[in-house]
Protein backbone atom coordinates (compact mmCIF):
# COMPACT_ATOMS: atom_id res chain seq x y z
CA UNK A 1 0.00 0.00 0.00
CA UNK A 2 1.22 3.42 -1.03
CA UNK A 3 0.30 5.99 1.86
CA UNK A 4 1.97 9.29 -0.04
CA UNK A 5 3.78 10.39 -2.37
CA UNK A 6 6.73 13.28 -1.61
CA UNK A 7 8.62 14.22 -4.79
CA UNK A 8 9.08 16.84 -7.61
CA UNK A 9 5.55 17.36 -9.59
CA UNK A 10 6.92 17.24 -13.29
CA UNK A 11 3.96 16.83 -15.18
CA UNK A 12 -0.30 18.46 -14.35
CA UNK A 13 -3.16 18.23 -15.89
CA UNK A 14 -6.68 18.55 -14.91
CA UNK A 15 -7.45 14.84 -13.62
CA UNK A 16 -4.11 13.69 -13.85
CA UNK A 17 -0.18 14.40 -12.70
CA UNK A 18 3.32 13.14 -12.40
CA UNK A 19 5.40 12.97 -9.21
CA UNK A 20 9.26 12.31 -9.53
CA UNK A 21 10.17 10.31 -6.48
CA UNK A 22 13.99 9.44 -6.29
CA UNK A 23 14.06 9.03 -10.12
CA UNK A 24 10.56 6.96 -10.74
CA UNK A 25 7.68 8.74 -12.06
CA UNK A 26 4.49 8.26 -10.20
CA UNK A 27 1.61 8.74 -12.72
CA UNK A 28 -1.45 9.98 -10.38
CA UNK A 29 -4.85 10.47 -11.13
CA UNK A 30 -6.26 13.41 -8.90
CA UNK A 31 -9.68 15.58 -8.49
CA UNK A 32 -9.91 19.01 -9.46
CA UNK A 33 -10.00 20.38 -5.98
CA UNK A 34 -6.53 18.63 -5.06
CA UNK A 35 -5.48 20.01 -9.00
CA UNK A 36 -6.23 23.65 -8.05
CA UNK A 37 -3.79 23.04 -4.74
CA UNK A 38 -0.76 21.86 -6.58
CA UNK A 39 2.77 23.57 -6.48
CA UNK A 40 4.18 24.98 -9.87
CA UNK A 41 5.86 21.98 -11.98
CA UNK A 42 9.01 21.37 -10.69
CA UNK A 43 8.78 22.41 -7.33
CA UNK A 44 8.59 20.29 -4.34
CA UNK A 45 4.74 17.80 -3.84
CA UNK A 46 3.28 15.98 -1.26
CA UNK A 47 -0.11 13.50 -1.90
CA UNK A 48 -1.85 11.39 0.03
CA UNK A 49 -2.65 8.28 -1.92
CA UNK A 50 -5.05 5.31 -2.52
CA UNK A 51 -3.79 2.79 -5.01
CA UNK A 52 -6.89 1.03 -6.57
CA UNK A 53 -6.41 -2.78 -7.49
CA UNK A 54 -8.43 -3.88 -10.62
CA UNK A 55 -8.32 -7.43 -12.12
CA UNK A 56 -6.48 -5.61 -15.50
CA UNK A 57 -4.43 -3.01 -13.83
CA UNK A 58 -3.33 -0.83 -10.29
CA UNK A 59 -4.44 3.04 -10.60
CA UNK A 60 -2.95 5.41 -8.17
CA UNK A 61 -5.11 8.12 -6.95
CA UNK A 62 -3.48 11.24 -5.03
CA UNK A 63 -5.53 13.68 -2.74
CA UNK A 64 -4.40 17.15 -1.10
CA UNK A 65 -5.76 16.66 2.46
CA UNK A 66 -7.38 13.60 4.50
CA UNK A 67 -10.70 14.45 4.30
CA UNK A 68 -10.46 14.04 0.56
CA UNK A 69 -9.05 10.82 0.40
CA UNK A 70 -11.65 9.66 3.26
CA UNK A 71 -14.77 10.50 1.39
CA UNK A 72 -13.15 9.31 -1.88
CA UNK A 73 -12.76 5.91 -0.05
CA UNK A 74 -15.82 6.19 1.81
CA UNK A 75 -17.74 6.91 -1.89
CA UNK A 76 -15.92 3.60 -3.58
CA UNK A 77 -17.45 1.49 -0.44
CA UNK A 78 -21.12 2.64 -1.89
CA UNK A 79 -22.44 -0.06 -3.97
CA UNK A 80 -21.94 0.37 -8.13
CA UNK A 81 -19.85 3.12 -7.38
CA UNK A 82 -16.25 3.32 -9.09
CA UNK A 83 -13.32 5.22 -8.39
CA UNK A 84 -13.80 7.29 -11.39
CA UNK A 85 -17.38 8.67 -10.41
CA UNK A 86 -15.96 9.50 -6.98
CA UNK A 87 -13.27 11.64 -8.57
CA UNK A 88 -16.20 13.16 -10.24
CA UNK A 89 -17.51 13.64 -7.39
CA UNK A 90 -14.55 15.27 -5.31
CA UNK A 91 -14.66 17.26 -8.29
CA UNK A 92 -17.95 18.73 -8.52
CA UNK A 93 -18.39 19.37 -4.84
CA UNK A 94 -15.83 20.00 -1.65
CA UNK A 95 -15.97 17.64 0.90
CA UNK A 96 -18.14 19.65 3.21
CA UNK A 97 -20.96 20.43 0.63
CA UNK A 98 -20.97 16.46 -0.30
CA UNK A 99 -20.86 15.40 3.16
CA UNK A 100 -24.13 18.02 3.98
CA UNK A 101 -25.86 17.20 0.72
CA UNK A 102 -25.82 13.30 2.14
CA UNK A 103 -26.43 14.79 5.90
CA UNK A 104 -28.86 16.49 4.61
CA UNK A 105 -30.73 14.29 1.71
CA UNK A 106 -30.25 16.77 -1.31
CA UNK A 107 -30.75 14.37 -3.94
CA UNK A 108 -30.37 17.12 -6.62
CA UNK A 109 -27.17 18.66 -5.40
CA UNK A 110 -25.26 14.81 -5.25
CA UNK A 111 -27.11 14.38 -9.12
CA UNK A 112 -25.41 17.51 -10.62
CA UNK A 113 -22.31 16.02 -10.16
CA UNK A 114 -21.05 14.69 -14.00
CA UNK A 115 -22.52 10.72 -13.94
CA UNK A 116 -24.60 10.37 -10.77
CA UNK A 117 -28.38 9.64 -11.59
CA UNK A 118 -30.59 9.99 -9.51
CA UNK A 119 -30.77 6.10 -8.04
CA UNK A 120 -26.84 6.60 -7.48
CA UNK A 121 -27.50 9.88 -5.63
CA UNK A 122 -30.32 7.77 -3.50
CA UNK A 123 -27.75 4.92 -2.99
CA UNK A 124 -25.15 7.41 -1.63
CA UNK A 125 -27.15 9.11 0.86
CA UNK A 126 -28.26 5.68 2.26
CA UNK A 127 -25.48 4.06 2.15
CA UNK A 128 -23.23 7.25 3.32
CA UNK A 129 -25.78 9.34 6.18
CA UNK A 130 -24.60 7.18 8.80
CA UNK A 131 -20.92 7.92 8.36
CA UNK A 132 -21.02 11.00 7.33
CA UNK A 133 -23.27 11.79 10.60
CA UNK A 134 -25.72 14.76 11.66
CA UNK A 135 -23.07 17.93 11.88
CA UNK A 136 -22.86 19.16 8.91
CA UNK A 137 -26.81 19.18 8.47
CA UNK A 138 -27.01 21.05 11.76
CA UNK A 139 -24.37 23.21 10.22
CA UNK A 140 -26.58 24.05 7.03
CA UNK A 141 -29.79 24.44 9.33
CA UNK A 142 -27.78 27.11 11.39
CA UNK A 143 -26.79 28.86 8.27
CA UNK A 144 -29.84 28.71 5.90
CA UNK A 145 -32.60 29.17 8.68
CA UNK A 146 -31.08 32.01 10.60
CA UNK A 147 -33.64 34.52 11.73
CA UNK A 148 -36.62 33.32 9.43
CA UNK A 149 -37.45 30.60 11.24
CA UNK A 150 -38.47 30.76 15.08
CA UNK A 151 -36.51 29.54 17.92
CA UNK A 152 -38.86 26.65 18.30
CA UNK A 153 -39.08 25.50 14.97
CA UNK A 154 -34.84 25.65 14.49
CA UNK A 155 -34.70 23.72 17.88
CA UNK A 156 -36.63 20.97 16.86
CA UNK A 157 -35.60 20.52 13.24
CA UNK A 158 -31.64 20.37 14.77
CA UNK A 159 -32.83 17.68 17.73
CA UNK A 160 -34.34 15.38 14.80
CA UNK A 161 -31.43 15.90 13.08
CA UNK A 162 -29.08 14.38 15.78
CA UNK A 163 -31.69 11.51 16.10
CA UNK A 164 -31.02 10.75 12.37
CA UNK A 165 -33.53 11.74 10.28
CA UNK A 166 -32.83 13.96 7.36
CA UNK A 167 -33.15 17.73 7.31
CA UNK A 168 -35.89 17.93 4.75
CA UNK A 169 -38.30 15.07 6.09
CA UNK A 170 -37.50 16.91 9.37
CA UNK A 171 -38.20 20.44 8.77
CA UNK A 172 -41.65 19.29 6.99
CA UNK A 173 -42.42 17.68 9.91
CA UNK A 174 -41.89 20.85 12.21
CA UNK A 175 -43.67 23.04 9.71
CA UNK A 176 -46.46 20.64 9.39
CA UNK A 177 -47.17 20.53 13.38
CA UNK A 178 -47.05 24.25 13.80
CA UNK A 179 -49.69 24.58 10.79
CA UNK A 180 -51.95 21.93 12.53
CA UNK A 181 -51.29 23.71 16.14
CA UNK A 182 -54.02 25.78 17.50
CA UNK A 183 -51.92 26.86 19.66
CA UNK A 184 -48.21 28.29 20.09
CA UNK A 185 -46.14 25.03 21.32
CA UNK A 186 -42.94 24.63 23.05
CA UNK A 187 -39.86 22.58 21.36
CA UNK A 188 -40.84 19.75 22.96
CA UNK A 189 -44.20 18.83 21.96
CA UNK A 190 -43.45 19.96 18.76
CA UNK A 191 -40.61 17.16 19.11
CA UNK A 192 -42.84 14.87 20.20
CA UNK A 193 -45.52 15.13 17.82
CA UNK A 194 -43.24 15.39 14.68
CA UNK A 195 -41.75 11.80 15.52
CA UNK A 196 -44.94 10.43 14.28
CA UNK A 197 -45.27 12.45 10.89
CA UNK A 198 -41.17 11.48 9.67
Amino acid sequence: MIAHLEGTLVEAMPGRIVVDVGGVGYDVAVPLSTYDRLPKTGEPCRLLTHLHHRDDQMVLYGFATEAERELFRMLIGVSNVGPRLALAALSGLSVEEFKEAIATGNVALIKSIQGVGARTAERIIVELKERVGTLPAIQALARTAGAKEPDAVRDAVSALLTLGYAYAAAHKAVRRILEEADDELETEEIITRALRHV
